[in-house]
């Protein structure tokens, strides 16, 4: 898969570490020169092309459990692998906390959002999904098996639900799926040169920290400008990122990470991924393995192989249109 960084050589990962050495030189406390910005830019691709060209993640994530964050968090194991080439994520468990009845003093904006998740008997429904992933050069996929609970007005669980699995189909590069995948690795200090368009100003401190700001795409059509922390010393790890869009003044997607993971292309320990109104991601570092996990592949690619839907799997293919300009869509029976 491009990931906006071209293929380098070995000669080029050699060169990366010269350039590191003579970047602190040229201008260690000082203001880069434009000639300084673009080697910048180029180490940082170089560096996550090193690390997206073979890489196995497992980790323990900690997120809302749907969308709507009041009904609370749930943590997953999620294991993630790739090859320059093609990409995978799969959520081996999923473990939600004890839903409870929300409270019914919400706003009115609250109230109206909710209402359609009460029945007749005022029980209340919370919904979540276990997720895959499939990123490929020719198109990305997203599948959610999803479980709805019912919980009555005394806190007690009456129903518990699975349904059959919901299927997308998308371009390459879909904005939602883009976050959905990122919001993994960014808190790690990775995957940042793909939203790198050109970097505009940056400092290089007397220990290697470098602060840039960079103009760019965070999962959608508009551009606003990155600001990042990279630890030059340490593989161009970054630290810390938010984006702010042309149309706002505060950031709308926050990435920090924290603690080290000793590795020849080393990781955060642990970090947070936040978007939009305070949509949070936390992400601990249980493994890592700089080789690509063939079996995870095929363990994620056979979830999305036809023959083995199970009955009741809806399927929407962004990437074929009917007549109408409709996606195309397929129920298995």
């Amino acid at each position: 898969m491009d990931h906006g960084v071209k293929r380098e050589t070995g000669e080029g990962c050699l060169l990366a570490l010269v350039l590191v050495f003579s970047l602190l030189l040229i201008f260690p406390l000082q203001k880069a020169r434009a000639e300084d910005l673009s080697q910048l830019q180029e180490l940082l691709a170089a560096y996550d092309h090193e690390f997206f060209s073979s890489y196995t993640l497992r980790l323990r994530v900690v997120k809302p459990v749907a969308v709507i964050m009041r009904d609370g968090l749930c943590t997953a194991t999620t294991v993630l692998t790739g090859n320059g080439d093609v990409h995978a994520l799969a959520e081996m468990n999923l473990e939600i906390e004890r839903p409870r009845y929300p409270s019914r003093g919400p706003s009115a904006r609250e109230k109206n959002s909710l209402t359609s998740r009460f029945d007749s008997q005022e029980r209340y429904t919370f919904g979540y999904y276990k997720m895959m992933m499939l990123l490929s050069d020719s198109r990305w996929m997203w599948r959610a098996d999803p479980t709805f609970i019912v919980v009555a007005p005394d806190d007690s669980i009456t129903t518990t639900v699975s349904f059959p699995a919901k299927i997308e189909i998308q371009p390459v590069g879909e904005a939602a799926d883009e976050s959905m995948f990122f919001r993994h690795i960014l808190p790690l200090g990775r995957g940042y040169a793909r939203l790198i368009e050109q970097i505009t100003s940056a400092s290089v401190n007397a220990e290697g920290i470098a602060r840039i700001t960079a103009f760019g795409p965070a999962f959608s059509p508009n551009r606003g400008f990155w600001r990042l922390e990279i630890d030059t010393t340490r593989g161009y790890l970054v630290r810390h990122a938010t984006y702010t869009e042309y149309s706002t003044s505060a950031p709308v997607v926050v990435c920090q990470g924290e603690g080290l993971w000793e590795a020849p292309l080393p990781l955060c320990r642990t970090g947070t991924f936040s978007i939009g109104s305070g949509f949070r991601t936390g992400v601990s570092l249980l493994d890592y393995a700089q080789q690509f996990d063939p079996q995870l592949l095929g363990f994620v690619a056979h979830g999305f192989d036809p023959v083995f839907f199970p009955k009741g799997t809806s399927l929407q293919d962004h990437t074929v249109q009917n007549r109408d300009g409709s996606p195309v869509r397929f129920t298995k029976r």
